[in-house]
This record gives C-alpha cells, structure tokens and sequence, in this order.
C-alpha cells in the first residue's frame, strides 16, 4: 500500500480595491483599517472564512498626509498566496473653523467717507493640520478701502491643503456730523384782501448742507400751506441727516399788503 498526497498549488485569487483618496480627522491623522470592504477574495479550496490575510502598512497605522502605497496578501491553508496593490492618498480635506467679531462701527469723516481697518487680527481660527502661522487669511473688501455706507465684510482662511473657510460680518458706518442750515432772519410773504396768508415751502429759501448730504430731510413748522390768519409768525426749520443729527433756525414771516 502507499499514501497519495494531494497538494493544493493554487494560488488564491485577490482583487485591491481602486487608488482613492481618505481624508485627515480633525487631529490630522488616518488610521489604516485592518481590510478594505472593497478588496475581493477567493480560493478553489479553502473558504473565504478561512483565508488569511495580511496588509502593509500594517492595520491600525497612523498615516500622514501624502500618497502611501498599500500592500493586500491572502494566504490559503496550503500557504498558497497572492498578493495586490493600490495608492491611497491621504488629504487634508478639511475647512479651517473661522468665526468673526459682531457688527464693527466705523464713523465717516466730513466728506462722508471711511475707511476700512484690517479686521484679520479679530477673528478666531484653527485648523486640523495648518498651525495659525500656516493659515492665510484675506479680508474682502481689502482693508484700506474706502466706503460711505454700510458694508458686508468676508474674512477668509485657507489652509495649507487650499481648503477655506470664511465669516461675515458687517462695518456700520456712524456719521457724527452735524448738520448745517442757515436762514434769513426774516421773509416776506403776500397777504390775501382778507389780511391771512399762506405758509410757503421754505426748503428754497433755507440754505443747508451736510457731510452726507444725500440722507437729508427738511421739515419747516408750521408746515407750507398752513393758513395764518393775521400777524408775522415764526417758521422753525429743522435738518435731520437721518442718523440722529440734527440743525435747526428760524425765519420771522411777515405778512405785506
């Protein structure tokens, strides 16, 4: 009599998984899993339960950022094996955490002008992989820009992998300024045959201005068209630049037959 030996000579079969890409956690590192959901085994003999399998670097490798190539081998219970291949990359894929400082107030000067300051320095941010000294931040409008009204203000980060993240805030503009009106002392208006007369629009004849000229709104009282029945009167004339400041002067109006 004599044994027959059977020997299992082929190699089991094995599939990588496609080069792709995984991004850094928020510490900035990646832990290789111990195997790819996507890596395909098979043998003509032993079970797919029962393969072993092995990976370089090992599971569980802290990996950096950059390009590793990653090395899958499955070995038979006749220690048959094959091995396969693929590139994986590691990217920071992550947006730097920015938060900005509220509403900036800005007061304009006497042609109704300011200009921006360079608010970088105010907002808070971090990143997982870029120290601050390694962030770029950007302010658009740029500082040193000029505006007259109120203005939306977007910071930006970027990190060093070219990921951003921006905030907003707005520069309010504040005029302090106050107007200016000037009036004639006195103004003559003709009277009806019944001695009463009306009250003119007197934005003509009153001269003011502002810093910000175009919020300017005049009011007189009493108000034109109202009826005087006899005697001069007093017209108050008031400017508002709409931002609380405000000038006034009165005309003495005279009635003449």
């Amino acid at each position: 009599t004599f044994n027959i030996a059977v020997q299992y000579a082929t190699n089991p079969s094995i599939t990588c998984p496609s080069n792709s890409t995984v991004a850094l956690s928020s510490s900035c590192t990646y832990f290789l899993p111990y195997l790819s959901s996507s890596a395909v085994f098979s043998d003509n003999c032993t079970p797919v339960g029962t393969l072993t399998y092995a990976k370089t670097p090992l599971a569980g490798t802290t990996l950096t950022e950059g390009t590793q190539t990653v090395q899958l081998t499955v070995r038979d219970e006749a220690n048959n094996s094959a091995t396969c291949s693929y590139q994986l990359t590691v990217a920071d894929q992550s947006m730097p955490m920015i938060t900005c400082p509220g509403n900036q107030n800005i007061t304009v000067d006497s042609d109704c002008n300011a200009t921006l300051s360079n608010y970088t320095g105010d907002v808070t941010v971090s990143d997982n992989c870029s120290s601050l000294a390694q962030l770029t931040l950007t302010q658009s409008p740029a500082a040193g820009t000029v505006i007259s009204a109120n203005t939306q203000i977007t910071i930006t980060a970027t990190d060093q992998a070219g990921n951003a993240g921006s905030c907003n805030f707005f520069a309010l503009v504040i005029d302090n300024s106050t107007p200016t009106i000037t009036c004639p002392s006195s103004y003559n208006v003709p009277a009806s045959p019944s001695c009463d007369y009306l009250v003119p629009d007197m934005s003509s004849i009153a001269v003011y201005n502002d810093n910000c000229p175009s919020a300017l709104n005049f009011g007189q009282n009493p108000p034109a068209g109202t009826t005087i029945t006899s005697g001069p009167i007093s017209i108050l004339m008031t400017v508002n630049d709409g931002n609380g400041n405000n000038a006034t002067c009165v005309t003495l109006l005279t009635p003449t037959d």
